[in-house]
């Protein structure tokens, strides 16, 4: 089934230069964000700060923008800031392996997430 476009996640830059995405940060709604971040960063505003306090849902299809917008950051000599991660991304991150690649904030601290979690599988 194709997304409409009420379905598809939004961008927003804010004046300090942060990244606000709103919507469903999912496989099915990440394309426009993808491309509208692509245009962003071809005018010399790089990504830097994801805030994701907004996001109404999330799937491997956001983590794997962020995942894209991380490795840019990093070839422009920076470390991806999220802000807002919902619990459902955060899991992913960590069942991926992805804790290390992003600088985390929770409540505006920010923290190293394999320093502050337990990113070990559960024991079953």
């Amino acid at each position: 089934m194709a997304t409409s476009r009420a379905e598809q996640a939004v961008l927003t830059v804010t004046d300090q230069g942060e990244w606000r995405l709103s919507g469903p940060l999912t496989l099915d709604g990440v394309a426009g964000v993808y491309q509208h971040g692509q245009r962003l960063i071809a005018e010399g505003r790089p990504v830097k700060t994801v805030n994701l306090s907004d996001i109404s849902t999330a799937d491997s299809g956001g983590l794997a923008l962020l995942l894209e917008w991380a490795t840019i950051a990093e070839a422009g000599g920076s470390t991806l800031e999220v802000r807002g991660l919902p619990a459902r991304l955060e899991t992913l991150i960590r069942l991926s392996g992805a804790q290390n690649i992003f600088r985390i904030q929770v409540h505006g601290e920010p923290h190293s997430q394999a320093a502050s979690k337990d990113i070990r599988p559960p024991t079953i």
